[in-house]
């Protein structure tokens, strides 16, 4: 389990990545993803939506973590299970899970996705286990249809994926 002190050694390597991804897709498209009610599976520190606001994209985004250290002081984020997750069917416009897709047994953030609605998930990996990675990810994935898929490579290497859950 990572500690919030662990974690904030990764801070700039995070926004990093994250920078990569708004290159990948762009800013209007992200914003587009990110509209709604906006779930966020292992928010952790909040990295992603600090990154966010950094670059000007408004998003409303409640996030759960299982870990009390790491959601200390963050806006809108709940203690819970990424697999238990305490919101009801068809609840959330889009649902991102970075870095977290492979901690889940369940797919409930499917059964709180809308019908319509944008799973932003991504994954890292390395040259040992990227056919792995990439085989859990799509078996997680299955039902969505996917849009877009792309590697961000750095310090630590990233699959993402923008799905669809079809109405």
């Amino acid at each position: 389990m990572f500690t919030p002190k662990i974690y904030e050694s990764w801070r700039n390597k995070q926004f990093e990545k994250y920078a990569k991804l708004l290159e990948e897709i762009g800013k209007k498209r992200l914003e587009e993803i990110l509209s709604g009610k906006v779930l966020d599976i292992g928010i952790g520190n909040a990295y992603f939506e600090e990154f966010l606001k950094k670059e000007g994209i408004k998003a409303e985004i409640i996030g759960i973590d299982n870990s009390p250290e790491m959601i200390k002081g963050v806006k809108n984020a709940i203690m819970g299970s990424g697999d238990d997750l305490p919101f009801d069917d068809e609840y959330f416009d889009c649902v991102i899970c970075l870095d977290t897709i492979h901690l889940l047994e369940k797919e409930e953030f499917k059964r709180v996705l809308k019908k319509g609605g944008f799973a932003l998930i991504s994954i890292f990996f390395n040259r040992q286990n990227f056919d792995e990675r990439k085989k859990m990810l799509k078996k997680k994935l299955s039902s969505l249809s996917i849009i877009n898929e792309f590697i961000v490579e750095g310090d630590e290497n990233e699959i993402f994926v923008i799905c669809k859950k079809q109405s």
